[in-house]
């Protein structure tokens, strides 16, 4: 009897324990493309029976929710800036006190095509490019001996390295399972400068533009050369995504 009784207080004792248990939550959100953090965003969370709380981030892109207790749940930011894009995440709680996480918010359509116009002014647009990638129309205009196409640095090992080290797995594409090559087009300028990177082939919103800002962050090329001088040329480059 004793011991039935210690087994009945012992496990509401650990209950209570577990019902009682909060943690806080730190929410840092940035954009992906400039690395600026993110103020006067709506930061909303949810579960399935609805909204639980929501706040604006501040100055300095961070949102702080304390006393959680829900374990998963979504969390919903609207931007305030029609270059970035709204975001839906899910979020798994740990055993942690003080939980952390950084939620990387991508551009919308409006950011890439204003880009591409600032480049298109500034470089010029995208006709009569070089495309070594079409061999025949190349020998038309080059001198296959005196020519060649854009290189990274001294070597192609050094590109995968640049990659692998620059390459943030977007959170939201781990969390669904997203993985794949995606195949990036860009102009490498007379001066080595990337521009007018465009996804050929994709994989998911978050990794496709995860694959675009590697990219653009590159640092300058050797330019193609055609007939000995420098000359602008597209370069076509495939970025694979892999959950190890």
């Amino acid at each position: 009897m004793r011991i039935l009784i210690l087994v009945f207080l012992l496990t509401n004792f650990i209950s209570e324990i577990h019902a009682g248990k909060t943690y806080d939550l730190k929410i840092v959100l940035q954009f992906i493309e400039t690395k600026e953090k993110l103020n006067g965003c709506e930061v909303t969370i949810s579960d399935e029976k609805g909204q639980l709380t929501s706040q604006l981030s501040n100055e300095f892109g961070v949102v702080f929710f304390q006393g959680m207790k829900t374990d998963n749940f979504y969390i919903k930011v609207k931007s305030n800036n029609p270059l970035i894009n709204d975001l839906t995440s899910e979020f798994y709680a740990n055993k942690a006190k003080i939980q952390e996480r950084t939620i990387f918010l991508y551009p919308t359509p409006l950011f890439e095509q204003q880009l591409l116009e600032k480049e298109d002014a500034f470089y010029g647009t995208t006709e009569n490019i070089l495309d070594f990638s079409k061999k025949n129309d190349q020998s038309k205009k080059c001198d296959s001996t005196n020519s060649y196409n854009a290189s990274f640095k001294d070597s192609l090992m050094d590109l995968y390295r640049f990659i692998s080290r620059e390459v943030r797995y977007p959170q939201e594409s781990i969390e669904n399972g997203e993985q794949g090559k995606v195949y990036i087009s860009f102009i490498v300028e007379k001066n080595g400068t990337i521009s007018h990177v465009h996804v050929v082939k994709g994989v998911s919103q978050a990794i496709d533009y995860e694959a675009k800002r590697v990219v653009r962050s590159m640092p300058k090329w050797n330019p193609a050369t055609c007939n000995g001088e420098p000359e602008r040329a597209y370069y076509y480059l495939p970025i694979n995504f892999t959950m190890q």
